[in-house]
């Protein structure tokens, strides 16, 4: 009940938050209110690293490499600059994963500790803060973007296991699944599931990109015939 509490929390108050945004406010307060979601998700990363250092618990598991965190880190920038080319890569990394890990969440702590708020204000804001860019700023993705995300997925994912050598880690889970269930559990073990997730990448970003074609292919059907 809280899984499904929290996820339908976040989609009403998405809904409500880019409603007001879109048909309430005037673009300058449009734009200091996507920098204050953005930097609310990025301050629940930074405040729950500061947490574990004061309370000493802090490891290097704890770095925010896993690909969730490191967007919630990165999408102020994405914001505050109305980056377009950030939206590009973080588009597919977040619906296409971020998505993921709302339907399957890898969460120890339930209500109300400290950990659930940081979980589901990082997974679910940015689903949020993506949305507040398509339908605010109007943003939208091409099928450009999606190799470019592609390509910026490959070159993290290489950073990653650089990481995870010199730490000894499981950062995205390239060691080892989740103790949590997730779909990673039908897809082999260990290495085999990383080779299915990297060839599945891609069907992934298509079926996040498909809302886009299929309105593409009706705006140009309806310049034909109407």
């Amino acid at each position: 009940m809280q899984h499904i509490g929290a996820v339908l929390a976040f989609l009403v108050l998405g809904i409500v938050v880019i409603g007001v945004a879109k048909y309430r406010l005037n673009p300058k307060q449009q734009y200091w209110l996507g920098n204050a979601i953005a930097f609310f998700i990025a301050g629940s990363v930074i405040l729950w690293t500061i947490f574990k250092i004061v309370l000493g618990t802090f490891t290097t598991a704890d770095f925010p490499i896993a690909l969730c965190n490191f967007s919630a880190l990165v999408i102020p920038m994405m914001m505050y600059y109305k980056s377009y080319e950030l939206f590009e890569v973080l588009y597919f990394w977040v619906l296409a994963g971020t998505m993921q890990a709302n339907f399957t969440p890898d969460l120890h702590f339930g209500f109300p500790h400290f950990c659930f708020f940081k979980y589901w204000i990082v997974h679910s804001g940015l689903i949020v803060a993506i949305c507040y860019a398509i339908f605010v700023y109007n943003w939208r993705p091409y099928l450009r973007s999606m190799f470019k995300s592609y390509l910026a997925l490959w070159a993290y994912f290489f950073f990653t296991i650089f990481i995870n050598f010199l730490t000894g880690d499981n950062h995205m889970y390239l060691n080892h699944k989740p103790v949590t269930a997730s779909l990673l559990d039908y897809m082999g073990p260990w290495p085999y599931y990383v080779g299915v997730v990297i060839l599945l990448i891609i069907p992934f970003f298509f079926v996040v990109y498909l809302p886009f074609l299929i309105k593409d292919a009706i705006f140009r059907f309806a310049r034909r015939n109407l």
